[in-house]
């Protein structure tokens, strides 16, 4: 599992394009990945950079060897290891696909209640039928912004909720 790692932000001497990468000086506003609270073995997600190159992936750190090991995922050379002339930068990074795909589904549990996220948890609140019309609407509640979605003829809450869109299934409300 890759560990994250906050403003850490390196050089590498390293040239070639081989998979193994010496850490270098720290740059400047930045931090080490000891620092960091980073030990041996631990995996993080990386980016390395070096002109108009780039590669993204996984990296192990070794502690010992002042080296990362790493795996590239994505790069400006068609996912494959670019190649360094010793002037690269590596930085601790979080990549988009290692974030995850949440989605809440609400069902109705009865005739016109919907849950709500109050900000500390769901609850079941009244949602007026009469106020919605097929633009967009606001339930009286701390809920979302609802949006109609004449495609499938549901509410479809659109306000985020920690760091989730938030959709409402299950019927029309």
């Amino acid at each position: 599992m890759q560990k994250h790692f906050n403003r850490v932000k390196f050089h590498t001497p390293t040239t070639g394009n081989g998979n193994i990468l010496t850490v270098g000086n720290i740059r400047n506003g930045y931090q080490s990945l000891e620092d960091a609270g980073a030990q041996g073995g631990d995996q993080f997600y990386y980016v390395v950079e070096e002109g108009y190159n780039w590669e993204l992936g996984t990296a192990v750190y070794d502690s010992v060897a002042g080296t990362i090991t790493k795996t590239p995922q994505q790069s400006s050379d068609s996912g494959s290891a670019i190649t360094l002339y010793g002037r690269a930068t590596v930085y601790v990074a979080m990549l988009a696909s290692s974030l995850p795909n949440v989605e809440i589904v609400a069902t109705s549990p009865e005739s016109n209640q919907t849950l709500v996220y109050n900000g500390s948890r769901f609850v079941n609140q009244h949602l007026s039928t009469d106020k919605l019309s097929d633009i967009n609407n606001t339930s009286k509640a701390d809920g979302a912004l609802l949006v109609y979605d004449s495609n499938s003829s549901k509410y479809v809450a659109t306000k985020i909720i920690q760091n989730a869109n938030t959709i409402i299934k299950g019927g029309s409300y």
